[in-house]
């Protein structure tokens, strides 16, 4: 590894910068579904012609609604960050394991409560007003089998199903934490080459298994975002030395790259590239790929000191930064919520009603951090304490990587 390793005793430093990363993508998330509220935008189709709306979703200004790639982000830097807590022994697979369920799973699983004793209250009538994306949600009532899916996070989770449309990524990022000491282990044994490239020729077999045959392939798929991250991490001190020869010139021309590849999805027409060369591009798994890429960029651009790093610590981003996981679970519980309640009878009434749904969930969500997540934490160090067999404050530096930059809002 080219990047100092800390004493196994002493906390890692805070990446603040990282902090905000995931702030500003959670962010995305949230837009986008407030934007699918609206019936133009779940039904918009480039067969439109040039409209306003079309300009967005289908140009580089999609990237602030573009929910699905911040996923990727998010993936990403679990992989960065988790990688640097094992570091050095930092800590062993039970005690990160205890960290990794119990911030993850409490939080989500308060969150799946509180939604569905909501949809059972408020589910089942239609919002004319509102989208079929909006009307899919909190439909039909909760059943036991339901319950004891979400509870053991197993099952596909369609959308159709979720009673929180974010938490499939939840469970792909559980089965890969599993697995992601492996990951590590290959990366030092093989180099980054020999396990990056076979991830991501992995991601286009994976994706064609998940359309054939089960869903579960598609966590496969996601293997390399969390490979490409640690392999981002070990390779930081070479990555900075080669970033800090580039001019701030060089670094604007890198983020436009990054919010290319980012939205690639959304700006490349559909037949833009011909033949064979067209039909890889149009693939699910190229997607994934170039979106990694963009999110690699991401993160070795807010690393590097400079007015992006300056304003990633500032006050705003380091709030959303610090509420970003409660934001991911509980926006659409609030969306959904007041959207239902007051049931608006026309788009302008609908659109009247985003700001305060959009300040309504930074507030649910400040409190979610305050006294649901503070509170996980602190039970998954205890955990990692008693099976490790260290004393608290050992468990803390052993867990401060996952408190410290980047656990992903998943």
């Amino acid at each position: 590894m080219n990047e100092a390793v800390p004493d196994a005793g002493r906390p890692l430093p805070r990446l603040r910068e990282l902090d905000a990363v995931r702030g500003l993508a959670a962010l995305a998330v949230v837009f986008g579904h407030l934007a699918l509220i609206f019936p133009a935008v779940a039904n918009a189709s480039r067969s439109n012609g040039l409209t306003a709306l079309d300009a967005v979703l289908y140009s580089p200004i999609d990237g602030i609604l573009d929910g699905g790639s911040a996923v990727i982000v998010f993936f990403v830097l679990s992989g960065y960050v988790l990688s640097l807590s094992y570091r050095g022994g930092r800590q062993t697979y039970p005690g990160f394991l205890s960290r990794r369920v119990a911030r993850l799973w409490l939080p989500y699983i308060a969150a799946v409560a509180l939604a569905m004793v909501l949809a059972t209250l408020l589910g089942d009538e239609i919002v004319h007003a509102a989208s079929s994306w909006f009307n899919a949600r909190w439909y039909g009532s909760v059943g036991i089998t339901s319950v004891l899916e979400h509870l053991l996070l197993i099952g596909h989770f369609h959308d159709e199903s979720q009673y929180i449309p974010v938490i499939w990524t939840l469970v792909i990022e559980m089965r890969i934490s599993l697995i992601f000491p492996i990951l590590l282990a290959a990366l030092a044994v093989f180099g980054w080459r020999l396990t990056v490239l076979p991830a991501a020729l992995l991601t286009f077999v994976a994706v064609e298994l998940a359309t054939h045959s089960s869903g579960d392939f598609m966590t496969l798929s996601y293997i390399v975002c969390f490979i490409a991250g640690a392999a981002l991490a070990d390779h930081h001190e070479k990555i900075s030395a080669l970033m800090s020869r580039t001019t701030s010139r060089h670094r604007v021309l890198l983020l436009a790259l990054a919010l290319l590849l980012f939205t690639y999805d959304a700006w490349m027409p559909p037949h833009l590239l011909p033949g064979p060369l067209g039909a890889v591009a149009r693939l699910e798994g190229t997607r994934i790929v170039l979106e990694t890429v963009s999110a690699l960029l991401f993160i070795s651009l807010a690393r590097q000191p400079g007015r992006a790093r300056a304003f990633l610590r500032s006050a705003i981003p380091q709030y959303l930064g610090r509420v970003s996981y409660s934001l991911y679970l509980l926006h659409t519980v609030v969306l959904l919520t007041v959207v239902h309640i007051i049931d608006p009878g026309n788009d302008g009434l609908l659109l009247a009603l985003v700001v305060p749904m959009f300040l309504l969930s930074l507030l649910l969500a400040d409190l979610g951090q305050r006294y649901v997540e503070r509170p996980a934490q602190r039970l998954g160090r205890r955990l990692a304490a008693r099976v490790e067999g260290r004393p608290p404050s050992a468990a803390m530096a052993a867990g401060s990587a996952e408190l410290s930059g980047t656990e992903a809002p998943l």
